[in-house]
């Protein structure tokens, strides 16, 4: 999950060493370990900017912009990973309801 954070800021234009991905890791998980809304949501902003704004110096913007986009991005790698065991298995949502 490190690399994927460091790649997401990379994607914002930010070529930092390894090492912000592991933070952001470790502050994401610990603010998510939290009783939370589904999906995480809230916790895993407030993660993130603990992460980017207080500890790393960046702009609370540019936190919140990351944020949002990083778990955004997560939830549709996650759906799409899904959609396509679902179609190489030959299932159907309808087959998932029928059983």
């Amino acid at each position: 999950m490190g690399v994927w954070y460091q790649t997401v800021l990379m994607g914002f234009g930010q070529n930092d060493t390894f090492w912000p991905g592991m933070l952001l890791n470790i502050t994401i998980a610990v603010a998510v370990a939290a009783p939370s809304a589904p999906g995480y949501v809230g916790t895993f902003q407030a993660g993130c900017i603990l992460g980017l704004s207080v500890m790393l110096g960046q702009s609370r913007e540019f936190a919140v912009a990351y944020s949002i986009v990083a778990h955004v991005l997560q939830f549709l790698v996650v759906i799409l990973a899904g959609l396509t065991v679902l179609q190489l298995r030959g299932l159907s949502f309808a087959s998932l309801r029928r059983a």
